[in-house]
């Protein structure tokens, strides 16, 4: 009986997670496509190796500082709105990414990149702790690492897409927009 059991919340909780690793997936694929493709796209612009560090270094910081309120966000607002939230940001520094004609107005994209990463991947990584079973957390933990590794590795392709790096940000735009339709629908129907 313990073991039908078990296996009864394993199979829960694998369901529930389902939105939690594509959203991993998804995250990791928007914020390295812009860190793939930002170098590349300033030093066509004439930017130097120096400065190209500097910016890819603030979004880290903007990062880190939006992953300390993320907390206080996903407790007021829940977490799927906040994963909402996350590739809002994702979706608006890309279409900025993809349109602004110099480095001062790559900024607000650069603040907006470092947000959808900040809110994001820590969330996932409470929200595989909390849904897994204890007994399983070893594994569902496993799984949340190959979503993030997978990210970063399918983030290298859009950097193949054709029509160079307006079309790697417009892909990287409708994958953020793709997810804060699917964020909100699991939202609706599940309370975390």
């Amino acid at each position: 009986m313990r073991e039908l059991l078990i296996k009864t919340q394993v199979g829960n909780s694998d369901r529930a997670l389902r939105p939690v690793l594509l959203a991993a997936l998804c995250s990791m694929m928007c914020f390295f496509t812009a860190v793939i493709m930002l170098p590349q796209r300033f030093v066509v612009m004439g930017i130097d190796a120096a400065h190209i560090g500097y910016f890819l270094s603030f979004v880290s910081l903007v990062a880190v500082l939006a992953a300390a309120i993320m907390p206080d966000v996903s407790q007021r607002f829940g977490s799927y709105p906040t994963l909402v939230m996350a590739f809002i940001c994702y979706l608006l520094a890309h279409l900025e990414f993809a349109a602004a004609p110099n480095m001062v107005l790559f900024i607000p994209g650069g603040i907006l990149l470092g947000m959808g990463f900040g809110l994001s991947i820590p969330l996932v990584n409470h929200l595989t702790v909390e849904i897994s079973q204890p007994q399983e957390r070893g594994r569902q933990l496993a799984r949340l690492s190959m979503a993030i590794f997978s990210g970063q590795f399918l983030a290298a392709f859009m950097a193949n897409l054709p029509g160079g790096f307006v079309s790697a940000f417009a892909a990287a735009a409708l994958l953020a927009a793709v997810n804060v339709f699917a964020m909100g629908k699991v939202g609706r129907s599940v309370t975390v």
